[in-house]
């Protein structure tokens, strides 16, 4: 039997340098398996939303949320593992193994910064995951979705790995805490921690990041040219096109 090694997250300047031995072991974050989240808006009412189309019609939230607030979209993509996505104040989005299908939620945030950790576990020993997580803004004035973070790791081969996981920490790190700069979320303090067995498969994954949530509402498409001061960043010190770049650690 493969004996079980484990990978510790380091802050990502540390990353490019020569690493110590691995810990002998750690506790992740851990919540029950239950869903204790109650999601908002027209596309939630049972146990689960139902996720909006990603593309095509039904973008709008017909039920927008309250003034002063931001609505998010919490997307796991399909996986037959158990995944845990954890907001403070809010609750925790739990998908167990036996729902095998995309699974969302929606919560409304108030502007300011807000930590979420993404969990994943694999179903079975040593069969190894892919980790994906997408976090979407809502914009009010647009009626559309802007990405406001995701993980992805081991897409290829369903297999997430140490390797993967730090190409991965590199990518976020170059994306300066902003997947779209027409959003009005940035996202910072990028941390990862794991648990893998020998030869660098992964057990289960933590990821936390922290959410900056701006109070000016988003006016143009998602993705589109919204480059330097943007009209409807004027007089928003320290707008999401100016801030500091985010280092990602994992």
């Amino acid at each position: 039997m493969r004996a079980l090694v484990v990978a510790t997250a380091v802050a990502f300047a540390a990353l490019l340098a020569a690493c110590g031995p691995s810990a002998a072991g750690q506790n992740l974050p851990s919540y029950p398996k239950e869903s204790t989240l109650k999601g908002v808006g027209q596309r939630c009412g049972g146990a689960f939303c139902a996720c909006r189309p990603l593309i095509g019609g039904d973008q709008e939230e017909q039920a927008p949320p309250a003034a002063g607030k931001k609505r998010f979209e919490i997307r796991i993509p399909v996986t037959v593992h158990p995944v845990w996505v954890n907001v403070p104040g809010a609750g925790t989005l739990y998908k167990g193994a036996d729902r095998g299908e995309e699974t969302c939620a929606y919560v409304d945030l108030a502007p300011g910064e807000h930590e979420i950790t993404y969990v994943i576990k694999e179903r079975n020993k040593t069969e190894g995951f892919a980790a994906l997580l997408r976090l979407f803004e809502y914009g009010r004035k647009t009626k559309a979705w802007y990405e406001a973070f995701a993980v992805d790791c081991g897409v290829a081969d369903a297999a997430c790995n140490k390797p993967g996981i730090q190409d991965w920490g590199k990518e976020v790190a170059a994306k300066q805490g902003n997947l779209d700069n027409c959003s009005s979320t940035r996202f910072k303090d990028v941390k990862w921690s794991s648990n893998e067995w020998e030869g660098g498969k992964l057990q289960e994954l933590a990821v936390t990041v922290r959410l900056k949530v701006y109070k000016f509402e988003p006016s143009r498409a998602p993705k589109s040219q919204c480059q330097g001061k943007a009209k409807d960043r004027e007089g928003q010190p320290g707008a999401p096109a100016e801030e500091a770049p985010a280092e990602a650690a994992p």
